[in-house]
């Protein structure tokens, strides 16, 4: 056997190998150093003083974050001296990269700004700091972030700031899922639920415990509503539309019947709407005979028509006919949820409404319906003696492509809009209804 000659000589070449690295020498390791320095720097100037093409401040501070982070942790040394600096803008991007580069080191140096700030006077800035060494810690998972939400001098559930607030209730549910976290939310709610100067971290334990489905959010919540404090309980039933769960239908019912705040029957109305239960559709039908209110009135007609459909048209026309404008027109746009043409006698009379907002009301539910009935009706509308109502109905039918609109919107332009002084008050009828006779060709 013989071995071709080019393969023989390459097997006779030695091969060399990679000489060892060397470690850099201190020289080398300065000149990386001062390199890195440098662009941490740059990247914080980016933030203090944005270049052009950078609208805002806030825009450079992003942009300086993305760029740190981009960096790699080397840069957390500089970044963690930024903390002690006080410098203006600087503090709140250095706590935005430490919640992005997750380590134990990180949290240590965030827990550290936080017992900086719990000991300091309470101020605008000092507020603003907390909310992001709460949120870095939140970013990293921290179940801490459950506890320290209310450390120290600054009691983001006791805050009056309503930013604060909500921050604080999104750095609690950023964590609450965990195994560790939501113990100790559980634990707030028990040591608050008892003492009202702590109503507002109460209501902050209650929302974030809200935000995730787990296991106890409902029974525990549901605790919450013989508080005496509605505040606390429109907190509950708030809580029951986001976790959508269905064992609270019996419970929402019974706020509708016996709550005396309207507010929190109003939330008990869009918690049903959510949930939308067929089983409590009588139930339903009877709290709106007594409901006074017409927002929650019309949230429960809508949910009633959206359940029973054609069968809820004869239910909801007993309500026909109230003095109370806002009621009409809830009332006629929850027919049109029905879908049915028995609604459309109704809602054709909402046409004729003296209110606009009713009239308006009427031509979306005949929108929603659709029927050939309904599309007729919206043809009757562009004489409206409204021009606006008109307008809409004239844009409802070009979207349908009814071609039987255009000898309609071209007789009202010429008879009623060109007929007269076309000033410059005229501009606008003569563009809209002509836009929608092109459309239409």
């Amino acid at each position: 056997m013989h071995i071709p000659a080019l393969l023989l000589c390459s097997l006779l070449i030695p091969v060399a190998t990679p000489a060892p690295a060397q470690d850099p020498t201190p020289a080398e390791e300065l000149l990386a150093f001062e390199r890195l320095r440098e662009e941490v720097e740059s990247a914080f100037n980016v933030c203090t003083h944005p270049p052009e093409g950078l609208h805002d401040r806030q825009t450079g501070c992003r942009e300086a974050t993305r760029r740190l982070v981009a960096l790699g942790p080397d840069i957390l040394p500089f970044v963690e001296n930024e903390l002690s600096q006080e410098t203006e803008y600087l503090e709140f991007v250095a706590l935005r990269v430490l919640g992005l580069m997750p380590s134990e080191k990180t949290i240590a140096t965030v827990k550290e700004k936080i017992q900086r700030l719990d000991r300091m006077p309470v101020n605008p800035r000092v507020r603003l700091l907390k909310l992001y060494t709460l949120l870095a810690l939140a970013i990293q998972g921290d179940p801490a972030v459950v506890d320290l939400t209310n450390s120290g001098k600054l009691n983001l559930g006791l805050d009056k700031h309503l930013y604060a607030r909500t921050i604080a209730l999104a750095v609690m549910s950023v964590v609450i899922g965990s195994e560790e976290s939501l113990p100790r939310l559980l634990k707030q709610i028990a040591l608050y639920r008892e003492d009202d100067r702590y109503l507002d971290q109460l209501i902050a334990a209650a929302t974030a415990l809200s935000q995730v489905a787990v296991p106890d959010s409902f029974d525990t919540l549901s605790g919450l509503l013989s508080h005496p404090k509605g505040r606390v309980r429109l907190a509950v039933v708030e809580g029951f539309r986001r976790l959508g769960d269905r064992r609270s239908v019996d419970r929402l019912i019974g706020i509708l019947n016996d709550e005396e705040d309207t507010r929190i029957r109003g939330a008990a109305a869009q918690s049903l709407a959510r949930l939308k239960p067929v089983y409590a559709y009588e139930q339903m039908l009877a709290v709106l005979e007594k409901e006074p209110s017409y927002p929650v009135r019309g949230v429960l007609y809508k949910t009633i028509a959206q359940i029973g459909r054609a069968d809820a048209v004869p239910a909801l026309l007993q309500y026909r006919g109230s003095p109370d404008r806002s009621d009409r027109r809830v009332l006629v746009a929850a027919l049109g949820w029905t879908g049915s043409p028995q609604a459309l006698p109704a809602i054709r009379q909402g046409l004729r409404d003296e209110d606009n907002s009713v009239a308006f009301a009427a031509l979306d539910a005949l929108d929603r319906i659709g029927t050939p009935g309904a599309v007729d009706a919206l043809l009757s509308a562009i004489n409206h003696p409204v021009i606006g109502v008109a307008f809409v109905a004239s844009d409802l039918l070009v979207e349908k492509g009814e071609r039987r609109a255009a000898p309609r919107i071209l007789s009202r332009l010429l008879t009623d809009v060109l007929a007269g002084d076309a000033g410059l008050q005229d501009r606008d009828p003569v563009q809209i209804l002509g836009q929608a006779l092109l459309d239409l060709h």
